[in-house]
């Protein structure tokens, strides 16, 4: 048995649609690779707290035109995926956020995908793609000040980042390597009885 089909055993052990929660993740990372499984305490906001699966990384996003990482965090609730996520956007320490019309002063997502998510017509697949587009019309972060005045790193060639960089031109992130989304395999006929 692989490692990562471990890691799905047990961060997915306590979950209601296991099957279902883990192809919707599986199909979500591998046609967007910047984004990572990890299973993860979450405090919710009165204080109580859940170990959920949770995805972290960078999606693309365009902006005049180039491409950029936009480092989010996405919680899947345990009901995944009869219950919409809790998005985040996450900046690194030469960001600040943006807030406006999709994320709040705290870097949390809201949009009409996510309040009106309804299984099998919302899906992670499609919550990462809405999200590419929207923080292209409207970035959820820019550079701090510090940032834009200090060189980039000398030892990164044209056109990469890391994570901890990601920020540090005007523009609100840096640039993103060519992005190719693999094959989406098909989805199963079986779906989750969602009732409310």
């Amino acid at each position: 048995m692989s490692s990562f089909e471990q890691f799905f055993n047990y961060s997915l052990k306590k979950y209601k649609y296991r099957d279902d929660t883990k192809s919707d993740v599986l199909l979500a990372i591998n046609t967007f690779p910047g984004l990572k499984p990890h299973y993860e305490d979450y405090v919710f906001t009165d204080g109580s707290n859940m170990m959920l699966l949770q995805l972290y990384g960078t999606i693309p996003t365009k902006y005049n035109g180039i491409v950029y990482n936009i480092p989010i965090k996405v919680c899947l609730m345990d009901t995944h995926p009869c219950s919409a996520p809790i998005v985040f956007v996450t900046p690194t320490a030469t960001m600040q956020i943006n807030s406006g019309r999709y994320v709040d002063q705290n870097g949390k997502v809201d949009l009409p995908y996510l309040r009106e998510w309804n299984y099998p017509n919302s899906d992670l697949l499609g919550l990462l793609q809405i999200l590419s587009i929207v923080f292209g019309e409207e970035p959820p972060l820019y550079a701090r000040q510090e940032a834009i005045n200090q060189p980039p790193p000398s030892r990164l060639p044209p056109h990469t980042t890391n994570q901890s960089d990601a920020a540090s031109s005007a523009c609100p992130l840096t640039a993103f390597q060519a992005y190719a989304p693999s094959k989406i395999p098909n989805q199963e006929d079986t779906q989750p009885s969602c009732r409310r």
